[in-house]
């Protein structure tokens, strides 16, 4: 009765195919996450034909889950916001300064609780750069912008570097560049 489905992959599979759930007839709820999810018309069609409750999650890898919305199919925009923290996170919209933004304004993504990774394996210096104590609680610098909206909901908004995922892993585009560079015959 309960399916948890990566966002870009739901939407693929429906697109190529919008009746290829309909005989899950015990699906009941759908959990999205790992990026972005974006409401296609396939994927709207289908949640309201099989009346599935559709459940919108945030997390990096970092941190696991950490929101979570239960999404109206009828009453969103394309890219729904990620919903309110769980349980024992804190989510903090901080500047460049790691200064707390009013609501509203756009910031940085940091994350706090018990859910939180101790750092990256053998690589000090990123977790420095990553993992900060501020205010005496340890947060993650997520590297993803959003805002609060006035009832304070998280409107994820993407990256706010180069970054992005190829299955599941993440890569730093400069680390490939650096890397094309040092081989001869190749200049740009």
């Amino acid at each position: 009765s309960l399916a948890w489905i990566p966002a870009r992959l739901l939407n693929a599979v429906l697109d190529s195919d919008p009746h290829y759930f309909d005989q899950c007839d015990s699906l009941k709820q759908l959990v999205t996450t790992g990026e972005a999810l974006i409401i296609g018309e396939a994927l709207k069609a289908w949640v309201e034909r099989k009346n599935i409750r559709l459940f919108n999650f945030y997390g990096p890898t970092e941190t696991h889950v950490v929101t979570s919305k239960i999404v109206d199919i009828n009453n969103i925009s394309r890219i729904p916001d990620i919903g309110k923290p769980i349980n024992n996170v804190a989510i903090r919209l901080l500047d460049a300064n790691a200064e707390t933004v009013p609501k509203g304004l756009i910031a940085e993504i940091w994350i706090g609780g018990p859910y939180l990774a101790q750092g990256y394996l053998n690589d000090e210096a990123l977790s420095s750069q990553k993992f900060i104590k501020k205010d005496g609680q340890s947060l993650y610098k997520s590297g993803d912008s959003g805002w609060i909206d006035s009832s304070g909901n998280i409107e994820y908004l993407g990256r706010m570097d180069d970054q992005i995922k190829i299955r599941g892993y993440r890569i730093e585009p400069f680390e490939v560049e650096s890397l094309l560079h040092s081989v001869d015959g190749i200049e740009q």
